[in-house]
Protein backbone atom coordinates (compact mmCIF):
# COMPACT_ATOMS: atom_id res chain seq x y z
CA UNK A 1 0.00 0.00 0.00
CA UNK A 2 1.33 3.85 -0.95
CA UNK A 3 0.78 7.06 -0.53
CA UNK A 4 -0.07 7.17 -4.41
CA UNK A 5 -2.57 4.62 -4.17
CA UNK A 6 -4.53 6.52 -1.66
CA UNK A 7 -4.50 9.45 -3.64
CA UNK A 8 -5.83 8.06 -6.53
CA UNK A 9 -8.49 6.16 -4.79
CA UNK A 10 -9.34 9.33 -3.09
CA UNK A 11 -9.65 10.79 -6.63
CA UNK A 12 -12.05 8.38 -7.83
CA UNK A 13 -14.33 8.54 -4.77
CA UNK A 14 -14.66 12.17 -5.43
CA UNK A 15 -15.26 12.01 -9.09
CA UNK A 16 -17.06 8.91 -9.17
CA UNK A 17 -15.00 8.12 -12.41
CA UNK A 18 -11.88 6.08 -12.98
CA UNK A 19 -11.42 8.30 -16.22
CA UNK A 20 -11.98 11.94 -14.99
CA UNK A 21 -9.81 11.13 -11.29
CA UNK A 22 -6.89 9.70 -13.80
CA UNK A 23 -7.32 13.08 -15.52
CA UNK A 24 -7.23 14.83 -12.24
CA UNK A 25 -4.20 12.93 -10.86
CA UNK A 26 -2.17 13.19 -14.52
CA UNK A 27 -2.12 9.49 -14.93
CA UNK A 28 -3.28 7.39 -17.90
CA UNK A 29 -6.54 5.67 -16.81
CA UNK A 30 -5.44 2.63 -16.69
CA UNK A 31 -2.71 3.53 -14.47
CA UNK A 32 -4.84 4.28 -11.80
CA UNK A 33 -7.08 1.61 -12.36
CA UNK A 34 -4.49 -0.75 -11.65
CA UNK A 35 -3.41 1.02 -8.79
CA UNK A 36 -6.67 1.08 -7.14
CA UNK A 37 -7.24 -2.46 -7.56
CA UNK A 38 -3.96 -3.29 -5.71
CA UNK A 39 -5.24 -1.60 -2.82
CA UNK A 40 -8.00 -3.29 -2.99
CA UNK A 41 -6.58 -6.93 -3.37
CA UNK A 42 -3.89 -5.82 -0.87
CA UNK A 43 -6.82 -5.02 1.67
CA UNK A 44 -8.79 -7.73 0.55
CA UNK A 45 -11.81 -5.47 0.13
CA UNK A 46 -14.07 -4.06 -2.66
CA UNK A 47 -13.73 -0.28 -1.87
CA UNK A 48 -16.08 0.84 -5.21
CA UNK A 49 -19.07 -1.38 -6.94
CA UNK A 50 -18.02 -0.83 -10.47
CA UNK A 51 -21.33 -2.26 -11.75
CA UNK A 52 -23.21 1.01 -11.22
CA UNK A 53 -23.19 4.16 -12.48
CA UNK A 54 -21.93 6.40 -11.02
CA UNK A 55 -19.18 4.77 -9.15
CA UNK A 56 -20.61 3.74 -5.52
CA UNK A 57 -18.57 2.98 -2.64
CA UNK A 58 -19.27 0.12 -0.36
CA UNK A 59 -20.08 0.10 3.01
CA UNK A 60 -16.23 -1.24 4.05
CA UNK A 61 -14.78 1.37 1.25
CA UNK A 62 -16.10 4.28 2.89
CA UNK A 63 -14.71 3.11 6.39
CA UNK A 64 -11.06 2.44 4.37
CA UNK A 65 -11.67 6.31 2.59
CA UNK A 66 -12.03 8.06 6.38
CA UNK A 67 -8.76 6.20 7.40
CA UNK A 68 -6.94 7.22 4.01
CA UNK A 69 -7.68 10.88 4.14
CA UNK A 70 -6.23 11.34 7.88
CA UNK A 71 -2.94 9.31 6.33
CA UNK A 72 -3.02 11.46 3.15
CA UNK A 73 -3.74 14.87 5.53
CA UNK A 74 -0.73 13.88 7.98
CA UNK A 75 1.55 12.84 5.64
CA UNK A 76 0.93 16.40 3.66
CA UNK A 77 2.22 18.26 6.94
CA UNK A 78 5.79 16.58 6.94
CA UNK A 79 8.85 17.46 5.46
CA UNK A 80 9.80 16.07 2.26
CA UNK A 81 13.35 14.30 3.81
CA UNK A 82 10.46 12.57 5.95
CA UNK A 83 8.24 11.84 3.83
CA UNK A 84 9.31 8.02 2.91
CA UNK A 85 9.72 7.23 6.53
CA UNK A 86 5.97 8.63 7.22
CA UNK A 87 4.50 6.47 4.21
CA UNK A 88 6.36 3.38 5.04
CA UNK A 89 4.93 4.07 9.00
CA UNK A 90 1.57 5.26 7.49
CA UNK A 91 1.16 2.31 5.01
CA UNK A 92 1.71 0.17 8.36
CA UNK A 93 -0.95 1.97 10.53
CA UNK A 94 -3.35 1.98 7.65
CA UNK A 95 -3.03 -1.67 7.10
CA UNK A 96 -3.84 -2.21 11.15
CA UNK A 97 -6.85 0.07 11.03
CA UNK A 98 -8.14 -1.17 8.06
CA UNK A 99 -8.02 -4.83 8.78
CA UNK A 100 -10.03 -3.52 12.16
CA UNK A 101 -12.14 -2.28 9.95
CA UNK A 102 -12.29 -5.27 7.87
CA UNK A 103 -12.57 -7.81 11.14
CA UNK A 104 -15.35 -4.93 12.55
CA UNK A 105 -17.58 -5.58 9.40
CA UNK A 106 -17.03 -9.44 9.42
CA UNK A 107 -18.12 -9.52 12.79
CA UNK A 108 -21.13 -7.29 12.54
CA UNK A 109 -22.32 -9.53 9.27
CA UNK A 110 -21.70 -12.48 11.77
CA UNK A 111 -23.78 -11.40 14.24
CA UNK A 112 -26.43 -9.93 11.50
CA UNK A 113 -26.64 -13.70 10.66
CA UNK A 114 -26.72 -14.91 13.54
CA UNK A 115 -29.53 -12.88 14.61
CA UNK A 116 -31.59 -13.74 11.83
CA UNK A 117 -31.57 -17.21 12.02
CA UNK A 118 -32.06 -17.52 15.35
CA UNK A 119 -35.62 -15.55 15.13
CA UNK A 120 -35.95 -18.68 11.84
CA UNK A 121 -34.98 -21.05 14.74
CA UNK A 122 -38.04 -19.97 17.26
CA UNK A 123 -40.18 -19.42 14.50
CA UNK A 124 -39.76 -23.03 13.22
CA UNK A 125 -39.37 -24.85 16.59
CA UNK A 126 -42.89 -22.58 17.68
CA UNK A 127 -44.49 -23.88 14.44
CA UNK A 128 -43.51 -27.50 15.17
CA UNK A 129 -44.81 -27.40 18.51
CA UNK A 130 -48.13 -25.89 17.73
CA UNK A 131 -48.02 -29.12 15.04
CA UNK A 132 -46.96 -31.53 17.61
CA UNK A 133 -49.94 -30.14 19.97
CA UNK A 134 -52.76 -30.22 17.77
CA UNK A 135 -51.76 -33.52 15.64
CA UNK A 136 -49.93 -35.66 17.42
CA UNK A 137 -50.41 -38.68 14.70
CA UNK A 138 -51.36 -42.59 15.78
CA UNK A 139 -47.35 -43.14 16.92
CA UNK A 140 -48.13 -40.82 19.79
CA UNK A 141 -48.22 -43.46 22.46
CA UNK A 142 -45.08 -45.56 21.17
CA UNK A 143 -43.26 -42.18 21.72
CA UNK A 144 -44.89 -41.48 25.13
CA UNK A 145 -43.71 -45.16 26.12
CA UNK A 146 -40.21 -44.46 24.62
CA UNK A 147 -40.31 -41.08 27.11
CA UNK A 148 -41.23 -43.03 29.75
CA UNK A 149 -38.08 -45.89 29.20
CA UNK A 150 -35.75 -43.37 28.82
CA UNK A 151 -36.65 -41.94 32.22
CA UNK A 152 -36.78 -45.08 33.70
CA UNK A 153 -32.93 -45.81 32.47
CA UNK A 154 -32.11 -42.86 33.96
CA UNK A 155 -33.35 -43.22 37.29
CA UNK A 156 -31.84 -45.77 39.52
CA UNK A 157 -34.71 -46.11 41.86
CA UNK A 158 -37.64 -49.23 43.04
CA UNK A 159 -40.57 -46.90 42.79
CA UNK A 160 -41.03 -44.24 39.85
CA UNK A 161 -43.47 -41.03 39.88
CA UNK A 162 -44.86 -40.57 35.91
CA UNK A 163 -46.56 -37.08 35.30
CA UNK A 164 -48.69 -36.28 32.14
CA UNK A 165 -51.47 -33.73 31.04
CA UNK A 166 -54.99 -34.07 31.52
CA UNK A 167 -55.81 -35.61 28.12
CA UNK A 168 -52.96 -37.73 27.92
CA UNK A 169 -53.75 -39.66 30.82
CA UNK A 170 -55.49 -42.64 30.08
CA UNK A 171 -53.04 -43.45 27.74
CA UNK A 172 -49.75 -43.06 30.07
CA UNK A 173 -52.05 -45.05 32.18
CA UNK A 174 -51.76 -47.89 29.99
CA UNK A 175 -48.22 -47.51 29.51
CA UNK A 176 -47.77 -47.85 33.02
CA UNK A 177 -49.74 -50.51 33.41
CA UNK A 178 -47.68 -52.45 30.04
CA UNK A 179 -44.09 -51.47 31.91
CA UNK A 180 -45.09 -52.77 35.15
CA UNK A 181 -45.60 -55.84 33.98
CA UNK A 182 -42.51 -56.64 32.93
CA UNK A 183 -40.32 -54.18 34.93
CA UNK A 184 -39.23 -54.61 38.90
CA UNK A 185 -40.00 -50.86 39.20
CA UNK A 186 -43.02 -49.68 40.77
CA UNK A 187 -44.38 -47.36 38.55
CA UNK A 188 -46.96 -44.88 39.71
CA UNK A 189 -48.97 -41.78 37.58
CA UNK A 190 -49.50 -38.63 39.51
CA UNK A 191 -52.23 -37.12 40.45
CA UNK A 192 -51.04 -33.89 39.60
CA UNK A 193 -51.54 -33.06 35.74
CA UNK A 194 -49.05 -31.19 33.44
CA UNK A 195 -49.99 -27.99 31.45
CA UNK A 196 -47.21 -28.85 28.50
CA UNK A 197 -48.90 -29.86 25.33
CA UNK A 198 -47.63 -33.56 25.43
CA UNK A 199 -44.73 -36.10 26.53
CA UNK A 200 -43.58 -36.93 29.93
CA UNK A 201 -42.01 -35.81 33.25
CA UNK A 202 -40.65 -38.97 34.91
CA UNK A 203 -38.99 -38.73 38.63
CA UNK A 204 -38.48 -40.35 41.55
CA UNK A 205 -40.82 -40.39 44.55
CA UNK A 206 -39.32 -37.15 46.24
CA UNK A 207 -38.57 -35.59 42.70
CA UNK A 208 -34.39 -35.27 43.69
CA UNK A 209 -34.35 -36.92 40.44
CA UNK A 210 -36.22 -35.39 37.53
CA UNK A 211 -35.94 -36.31 33.65
CA UNK A 212 -38.30 -33.91 31.63
CA UNK A 213 -39.73 -35.62 28.67
CA UNK A 214 -42.37 -33.09 28.19
CA UNK A 215 -42.56 -31.86 24.10
CA UNK A 216 -41.49 -28.60 25.17
CA UNK A 217 -38.16 -29.68 26.72
CA UNK A 218 -37.53 -32.03 24.41
CA UNK A 219 -37.94 -29.04 21.31
CA UNK A 220 -35.82 -27.02 23.22
CA UNK A 221 -33.04 -29.53 23.77
CA UNK A 222 -33.22 -29.51 20.00
CA UNK A 223 -33.20 -26.50 19.26
CA UNK A 224 -30.00 -25.53 21.97
CA UNK A 225 -28.63 -28.40 19.80
CA UNK A 226 -29.01 -26.37 16.60
CA UNK A 227 -27.68 -23.46 17.93
CA UNK A 228 -24.64 -24.62 18.63
CA UNK A 229 -24.01 -26.45 15.45
CA UNK A 230 -24.79 -23.24 14.03
CA UNK A 231 -22.52 -21.18 16.09
CA UNK A 232 -19.57 -23.67 15.28
CA UNK A 233 -20.09 -23.28 11.46
CA UNK A 234 -19.74 -18.75 11.41
CA UNK A 235 -16.59 -19.67 14.01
Amino acid sequence: MTITQLKYTLSVAEHGNFTIASEKCFVTQPTLSMQVQKLEEELGVTIFNRKTKPLQITEVGEKILIQARKIIEESSTKSKNEERHIESQQSKEFDIKSRQIIGTAEMESRNSNLLLLEKNINKVFSAALKELSSNKGKNYPKSLELFINEGLDSIDESEILISCNKKDSSIVKDIIDKISSKSKKTLQLSDEYLTTSGGVIVSNTDSTVVVNNTIEDRLERMKAELRTDIANKFK
